[in-house]
């Protein structure tokens, strides 16, 4: 019986090591580059990279069978650390000289230049399948970009430093259909395309993260009808299971053993029914931070849909 709950394995398996503060330095145990979904115009001119994540998966039920899908990606964070060279009222940035460093410390704590991230969630609400098969609903979606300064005062109070995270404004569209593959069972296809617009196509991989959707995936969920396993699926329906195409995440069922109500689809393929309990390395010291993390995110900017 698995006792993973569906934030818990995004946590551990695929946020784990990507979402932290500047306050500490990565650990070089989950240090590889984030995989993404870049834009659009990126992806032209750099055909390695991805710029829209297929999912499709089976599930049996009605038209009247609702379904709730949920998009999350990590929103990419530009941190830098600086020192202030001239002392002004906070928060008059124009007044205060700064030079920016690769990491400052300040009473025994290190702040580090670095990417951060945070959680972006979309919700659509429930959408039946009747709907679905008649019409594919289609969201788009926005996060604008943010700056936040962090003023670091000395022990008697003086600003001496300065923590600055950039966010790259980002948007994309979500579009779900169904089509009937059998007697009481439809083929669910969600489409997320990233469509953000970039200052040039021609930036690095690293500086083109800022506008990426990081590990990408997608809930979905049901209360009324029956996901089916694309990986195992029963024998009447293993064709319609093969001619399921995913690319850029395979959907998995997640939750207790046995139920069907739940699918995750992330780019990290995972059996049926992961259970964090099976390697307990994927719950360590960074969850924590993880956690913290993406607690601070919900005081984000929220997405203009």
């Amino acid at each position: 019986m698995s006792s993973a709950t569906p934030e818990r394995i995004v946590n551990a398996m695929l946020y784990d090591g990507y979402v932290w503060g500047g306050k500490r330095e990565p650990s070089p145990d989950h240090a590889p580059a984030l995989a993404g979904i870049c834009p659009v115009s990126y992806s032209i001119t750099h055909p390695d990279e991805k710029s829209a994540m297929h999912v499709e998966c089976l599930i049996e039920g009605t038209a009247a069978t609702s379904v709730e899908l949920r998009i999350a990606f990590l929103h990419v964070m530009d941190r830098r650390v600086a020192i202030v060279e001239q002392t002004a009222d906070w928060p008059s940035r124009e007044a205060i000289a700064r030079r920016e460093v690769e990491s400052f410390e300040l009473d025994g704590t290190r702040y580090c230049a670095s990417q951060g991230a945070s959680e972006r969630n979309l919700a659509l609400p429930p959408i039946w399948l009747g709907e679905l098969f008649c019409s594919p609903v289609t969201v788009r979606f926005t996060f604008p970009a943010s700056e936040t300064v962090e003023p670091l005062r000395d022990a008697q109070g003086e600003i001496v430093a300065a923590v600055t995270g950039v966010q790259r404004a980002v948007e994309g569209t979500v579009r779900v259909s169904c089509a009937c593959v059998a007697t009481g069972v439809f083929r669910l296809i969600v489409n997320v395309v990233n469509t953000s617009a970039m200052p040039s196509i021609d930036l690095d991989p690293d500086t083109a993260k800022a506008w990426s959707l990081g590990l990408c995936h997608a809930f979905l969920r049901t209360s009324d009808g029956a996901f089916v396993s694309v990986a195992d699926p029963p024998p009447r329906l293993k064709r319609a299971a093969e001619a399921c195409t995913n690319a850029g995440a395979f959907p998995v069922l997640i939750g207790e053993r046995g139920t069907r109500d739940t699918v995750l689809a992330s780019a990290i393929v995972l059996q049926d029914y992961p259970d964090l309990r099976v390697d307990p390395s994927l719950t360590g010291a960074h969850s924590s931070a993880v956690k913290e993390a993406v607690q601070s995110a919900s005081r984000a900017p929220r997405p203009h849909a």
